[in-house]
């Protein structure tokens, strides 16, 4: 479990969450259950510490951080599309700028050309 939680640590992506996972290793080194050791960490979900607890309270920690991984993974999924759906109109407003744009570049020099013939 020591060999996880350090290759989890190293996998986290986020310095101020590392820094704070090392004291977790500690933590379980010296005992603690992981559980309440999650618990100290400043920046993870409260929920994540009780669905360890019954984890390993029922001795399917395993089954239980599959079960939060996936939810937060729908999460994430469901986040990342609510953004794309706000991105979206945005960015059909800016390439219809920069087209107008580009349009402009073009037909006004034309514009001022049929001037000059009539």
């Amino acid at each position: 479990m020591l060999l996880c939680l350090e290759i989890a640590g190293r996998t986290l992506g986020n310095h101020y969450l590392e820094k704070q996972f090392s004291e977790v290793i500690k933590q379980v080194q010296n005992g603690e259950m992981l559980s309440r050791a999650i618990q100290n960490v400043d920046g993870l979900d409260k929920k994540l510490a009780s669905v360890i607890f019954v984890g390993e309270e029922t001795g399917k920690l395993d089954k239980m951080l599959e079960s939060v991984a996936n939810g937060y993974e729908y999460e994430s999924d469901m986040a990342l599309t609510r953004l794309i759906g706000l991105i979206e109109p945005v960015m059909i407003l800016v390439m219809g700028v920069i087209i107008g744009i580009i349009l402009l570049g073009v037909m006004v020099p034309m514009w001022n050309m049929y001037g000059y013939i009539g």
